[in-house]
């Protein structure tokens, strides 16, 4: 905790109770519920990075979802593929943002 309020001093963008309750409230959402929400349909470049066991959640929305280019699975990883497996997310990651297809 006393790294993050360190952290949170040196920025100039404050939290805000108001933006949390709005994005938690977004889950109640019929259209982003629905099965529909795709990432890879917004209009700016954009990637899904998933663990292997997070797939498994998303129910019938993970074919789709995993078969879109925008999609990659790390398998060795769940909930924080970015901590599970950090060499492989930042490897993904890089090119992406490099504009390298990363699939």
């Amino acid at each position: 905790m006393n790294w993050w309020n360190e952290v949170q001093k040196q920025l100039k963008y404050k939290d805000s109770d108001e933006i949390y309750f709005q994005v938690a409230g977004s889950y109640q959402d019929e259209h982003f519920n629905s099965g529909l929400f795709d990432p890879s349909v917004l209009s700016q470049p954009c990637i899904l990075l998933q663990g292997f066991f997070d797939v498994l959640m998303n129910g019938p929305a993970a074919p789709r979802l995993q078969n879109s280019k925008n999609a990659h699975k790390l398998n060795g990883s769940a909930h924080y593929p970015h901590f599970e497996q950090p060499i492989e997310f930042m490897e993904v990651l890089g090119k992406f943002l490099a504009g390298v297809e990363t699939k």
